[in-house]
């Protein structure tokens, strides 16, 4: 071309492939002994046969000395070869491997040859002269002066064409992937089979002819379907090869041995819901279009395009889709078996060839499908990036798309965001298999009557500790008990709201027993709000009670209402009993109200029953644990309703609830005292508390359990955290669920790209991902979030 630099480079008076014997059965090659017969078993197994394959086809080739084509057969026995063929892709393409595998088959007699006729070579057939082959009709220089031509006469229309079609800015692929991207895109890869058997195949075909579109289209828009399901996107850019010798020119070039292949961009728009049978209208006029500008050289056309380089992705597409369909009969048995995938076969003169699928592939792109009609239907083969993917996820895609194109073609008019992805079975098991959380609870229990039932066990245990102060479970029952009397002769039972709003001391936790055994909610105020957001909420709640103490006064000073000072008005109700009153709520009545942010900023209340935190606390008991000899620093706040796990847990199991004061649950070096001297074993905080901890030079405990939650818990932090005691947790769940929904053990040491799992929903609860049309999505895609349950 005009104006660029030219390139150097030297023709060889003759190719000389490279071609080696490997004699797996011990055999010299060539120098053995007439009348000496191999072994009739493989001398190795399949293994490590595919281990030297392997080896072999990663080799580099030698791009200034050559060759770019070496041959390498393994003999396992006198009936059984191996035969690899790397050819670098400058050499050769698709097209040319077909010419190359129909003019080896020429090469071959009907018959076999003896060993008496002096039969040498692969089975001892002697085949016909290569020069008894037809001379090709052209070589690759042909093909070099017809593109130059091509481009003089016809490139600036061409390139007017790809100019309209890719106008605007290009759309990388974001595919959910089960590491990060790296950096810089590699080529490692793999693949996976996939294969649509012959009624499947033969819906698709007459799907295809009913709409006048080719198979190729038909299948690529469910790809297309499939990228935007797993996706979101609607402007979708796939690309596919064309064997790129002219044919669309009425050039004669088919017989050209070289690298031709010209991949070609297929942009598509999959807005506004179309039926699978609408998108096929879409395929078939952007294929049309595109294949119009097929001949235009790809790498001018990335030059000229000019788009943003990401050295982490190839440019202009990042999935590919090819359909094998060689241009002359005797060239179709090879589409199969150029899958690479096990199970494809061709016919070689007296010999079969077998596809041999090796355990790794070189992957240019995310994700890289490969289709051909078989026998048995339409076979196929995705390749996928390493680096990005699990052989599972790529396995679980494929299955994906079969379960789509049988769908489809069934049923073309249904709209892409509902046509099935998922098999009866994996919809089975994402329902109901990954939700079969059913488990046992005291149903009829109300959240104190845990503890009750615990007091009763272990009287003389402590059960609050607080600086120098000390409860047992008797002390602890007996003055909720007399609390809760007093709230009954102030009007308060079922249904009643009782603000409580204490510094962090034994107190608070009277106050909270003492207002669920009267029958009441409690509603956590924390003194550090703002004071126009605690009159809110008491506004909003209509509490008419609050439950304080002496230098909190100046904090409630608007409120109308009844204060009740749990220090300085507790003589007024020393004489009163300390027997328990009897029960005046139950399981459906609120046991807290409690305000979150809401997703506007104005608080929202939410109240929890006693059914659901008696769940909670009875699933809690059993993953992670908690037993009677633990000790449960507690540093959250009482208005952030994971306060409820750190109170309630430990008294129902007969464990101590240690309380952090507020200024060492907001201060790294106190906090870290006070986790050290408390001996503590169990410790829930927000990731953020837990960072407060590391920077204040925290090494960990051996017998700590770490519970994180509340915010998103980072990949660096969850090491550490797995790293710094017994075990680490994250939890995960909105406040309306109460407290916690889903719980994920963290692996020690967790896995460098593995993401930090929200994990497994907790007892009685059921957790689905769905679309927004509320069907189920496929694993490994976001979704929105629906918990529900039972309890």
């Amino acid at each position: 071309l005009e104006g660029r630099a030219a390139v150097a480079g030297v023709i060889a008076a003759r190719l000389r492939p490279g071609f080696a014997v490997v004699d797996l059965a011990g055999l010299a090659p060539r120098q053995a002994t007439a009348g000496s017969p191999p072994p009739a078993a493989p001398a190795i197994d399949d293994g490590a046969l595919a281990a030297l394959l392997a080896a072999e086809a990663a080799r580099a080739f030698d791009l200034e000395r050559g060759p770019l084509l070496r041959v390498t057969l393994f003999r396992r026995s006198a009936r059984e070869h191996a035969l690899l063929l790397a050819v670098h892709h400058l050499a050769a393409d698709f097209q040319s491997l077909a010419i190359i595998a129909s003019e080896l088959a020429a090469l071959y007699p009907r018959e076999p040859r003896t060993a008496a006729d002096g039969a040498e070579g692969a089975g001892g057939a002697a085949g016909a002269d290569a020069s008894q082959l037809p001379l090709p009709a052209a070589v690759h220089g042909d093909f070099v002066r017809w593109q130059q031509r091509l481009l003089a006469a016809s490139g600036e229309r061409l390139w007017s064409l790809w100019h309209d079609a890719l106008r605007g800015p290009l759309p990388d692929l974001d595919l959910p992937t089960d590491r990060p991207r790296p950096a810089v895109q590699s080529d490692r890869g793999a693949s996976v089979p996939l294969a649509l058997d012959r009624q499947v195949a033969g819906q698709v075909q007459a799907l295809a002819q009913e709409q006048g579109a080719t198979l190729f289209m038909t299948l690529l828009a469910g790809l297309l379907t499939l990228l935007h399901r797993y996706t979101g996107q609607v402007d979708l850019l796939v690309g596919t090869p064309v064997a790129g010798r002219g044919s669309s020119a009425g050039a004669d070039l088919g017989g050209v041995v070289g690298c031709c292949v010209n991949p070609v961009v297929l942009r598509t728009d999959l807005a506004g819901e179309p039926t699978f049978r609408d998108l096929l209208g879409r395929v078939r006029r952007a294929a049309i279009a595109a294949f119009a500008g097929q001949d235009y050289p790809f790498a001018l056309l990335a030059e000229r395009l000019q788009p943003v380089r990401d050295p982490s992705r190839s440019p202009l597409f990042q999935v590919m889709f090819t359909l094998y369909r060689a241009r002359r009969p005797e060239q179709q048995p090879l589409a199969g078996f150029a899958l690479g995938e096990s199970g494809a076969e061709i016919a070689l003169g007296p010999l079969t060839l077998r596809s041999w699928a090796l355990p790794a592939r070189p992957a240019q792109l995310d994700l890289s499908l490969s289709m051909a009609e078989t026998p048995p239907g339409i076979a196929g083969s995705l390749v996928y990036a390493a680096d990005l993917f699990d052989r599972a996820t790529a396995a679980r895609m494929a299955l994906h798309l079969q379960t789509l194109l049988a769908a489809a073609a069934a049923d073309p008019d249904v709209p892409i965001g509902s046509v099935d992805l998922l098999a009866p079975a994996e919809r089975e098991e994402v329902l109901a298999g990954w939700n079969a959380t059913a488990a046992s609870y005291p149903r009829n229990h109300l959240a104190h009557e845990l503890f009750e039932a615990q007091a009763d066990r272990t009287p003389d245990a402590c059960a609050v500790a607080a600086g120098a102060t000390r409860l047992t479970y008797r002390e602890l029952d007996r003055r909720a008990n007399q609390l809760a009397h007093q709230l009954i002769r102030l009007g308060v039972g079922p249904e009643s709201t009782v603000g409580l709003c204490c510094e962090r001391s034994p107190d608070m936790v009277v106050g909270v027993l003492g207002v669920l055994k009267a029958g009441g909610a409690y509603l956590p105020l924390d003194p550090a709000y703002p004071a126009e957001r605690l009159r809110a909420m008491l506004d909003d709640s209509g509490a008419t009670l609050v439950l304080t103490q002496e230098a909190l006064r100046p904090v409630l000073a608007d409120f109308r209402g009844l204060r009740f000072r749990l220090d300085e008005d507790w003589p007024a109700i020393a004489a009163l009993p300390t027997t328990r009153p009897r029960r005046r709520a139950g399981p459906e009545n609120p046991a807290y109200l409690i305000y979150t942010s809401g997703s506007t900023g104005r608080p929202k209340g939410v109240e929890v029953p006693h059914r659901g935190l008696v769940n909670f606390l009875c699933s809690m008991l059993r993953e992670p644990g908690l037993a009677a000899g633990d000790r449960l620093l507690s540093v959250t706040t009482l208005s952030f309703d994971i306060a409820g796990l750190e109170l309630h847990l430990p008294l129902a199991v007969g464990a101590t609830v240690v309380l952090a004061s507020r200024e060492a649950a907001a201060d790294g070096r106190l906090l870290l005292a006070v986790l050290r001297d408390s001996g503590a074993t169990v410790m829930q905080a927000t990731p953020s508390t837990w960072r407060l901890l590391l920077a204040a030079g925290w090494q960990g405990q051996p017998r700590l359990r770490a519970l994180c939650g509340g915010e998103p818990l980072p990949l660096d932090l969850a090491t550490q955290l797995a790293a710094h005691g017994e075990s680490a947790w994250n939890l995960y769940g909105p406040t309306e669920t109460t407290i916690w929904s889903a719980i994920h053990r963290l692996p020690a040491p967790p896995a460098a790209a593995d993401p930090v799992l929200a994990g497994k929903p907790i007892a009685n609860t059921r957790i689905y991902l769905v679309d927004r049309r509320l069907q189920p999505v496929v694993p490994g895609v976001p979704g929105e979030l629906l918990i529900g349950g039972g309890a």
